[in-house]
């Protein structure tokens, strides 16, 4: 969850704000507001089942192992590729902050 919210929280709200203005504040709210009722079906549902292995273990009660296998692949493909997009991010910020040139993000990049 960390890296999916994690690169979602770093990126969205400048591109929302650029294209709504104002009203992207109106529009955070309600997704917040819409968003509670699946943050609490995954509490509930990390509350009755024990298990440490997230979403692939609900997906395995309610549809089987093959599909639970497919989850957990797709989990594994998305926290790969977003863990790579929150240290762009966040290295783009300091580039920002510190008034760098943008080499010096793109340096980081290809000397790791």
């Amino acid at each position: 969850m960390g890296a999916v919210l994690g690169s979602g929280i770093l990126i969205l709200p400048g591109y929302t704000a650029t294209v709504a203005g104002p009203s992207s504040i109106l529009s955070w709210t309600i997704l917040s507001l819409l968003s509670i009722p699946l943050a609490y079906t995954f509490a509930r549902l990390a509350l009755k089942y024990k298990d440490f292995g997230g979403i692939s273990t609900i997906v395995q009660k309610a549809f089987g192992y093959k599909w639970s296998a497919i989850v957990g692949w797709f989990f594994f493909a998305w926290v790969a590729t977003g863990q790579a997009v929150v240290g762009i991010t966040g290295a783009g910020y300091i580039v920002h902050i510190f008034h760098l040139s943008e080499i010096y993000l793109y340096l980081k990049i290809v000397c790791n």
